[in-house]
């Protein structure tokens, strides 16, 4: 049985795999399913998780009552390289920009932590001077991608007590926040740094959306490329009003109209 499970989860597609099993299965890290499913003897709770996991697989995204939604409590924003010299080249970059500042100025509202990079700062300027005080911590970097100098911002430490693989509700409690599984992303140039990014943590099993309005490179078909190849590999693609009104849930909200009145 376990076996069986196991090679169902590994064979099917990694786009696949990713949101199939969002539906049934929300914060849960793919690694983790994986593990659980191929542990041997698993536990009664490990094989109740490994069916759940089969069942995520197998259901439908198209089909009514599976929300996959944003959710704040569960979200990390990632700004990537809008930086004062790069800004002026990108094309629509005006646009890109208000956008970012609206998602950082929403996630501040939300409590959602906010991270951004700088590629070479020395060269290229430093992070937008309305972006920079939203931000709670800035990295520098030299290689395109922003996944390693940004990875130890993302996770707090675990225990070494707890495996991972081991469900939940089976996991001793632990006084260390609750990791935010789902990342935020939005940058220039999309087609470089950005992408390289969103990919790195992609594979090390990040939840990862892309806010594609909030994203550009300085020809608009490197853009576009960017976006199809994300979007197959797995990340979702969204857009800078999707996310607040996601991480919002509802007009009750009490920032509801904090939100409302950066988007107007």
């Amino acid at each position: 049985m376990p076996l069986r499970l196991g090679q169902e989860i590994q064979a099917l597609p990694r786009p696949l795999f990713l949101k199939r099993r969002k539906a049934l299965l929300p914060g849960r890290r793919d690694a983790e399913i994986r593990d659980s499913a191929t542990l041997e003897p698993l536990s009664e709770g490990c094989k109740r998780y490994a069916r759940l996991a089969v069942a995520a697989l197998r259901y439908c995204p198209q089909e009514k009552g599976c929300a996959m939604l944003l959710s704040a409590d569960d979200s990390q924003l990632l700004l990537i390289d809008f930086q004062a010299r790069l800004m002026p080249a990108i094309h629509d970059g005006r646009a890109v920009l208000d956008n970012a500042r609206r998602l950082a100025r929403a996630a501040r509202l939300l409590e959602v932590p906010v991270w951004a990079s700088e590629q070479n700062p020395a060269g290229l300027g430093g992070t937008d001077l309305e972006l920079a005080p939203l931000c709670n911590r800035i990295v520098e970097k030299r290689s395109f991608s922003a996944a390693e100098a940004l990875e130890p911002l993302l996770a707090p430490m675990v225990p070494r007590g707890n495996a991972r693989s081991v469900p939940r509700h089976l996991q001793k409690a632990q006084s260390e926040p609750a990791e935010r599984g789902t990342l935020v992303l939005a940058g220039c140039e999309a087609h470089v740094c950005l992408l390289q990014t969103a990919l790195e943590l992609l594979a090390q099993e990040w939840d990862v959306c892309v806010v594609t309005d909030a994203c550009g490179s300085r020809l608009e078909r490197n853009r576009d490329a960017a976006f199809d190849r994300l979007a197959a590999a797995g990340c979702e693609l969204v857009t800078t009003e999707m996310v607040g009104f996601e991480w919002l849930g509802d007009c009750e909200h009490p920032r509801f109209k904090d939100w409302l009145a950066l988007i107007k």
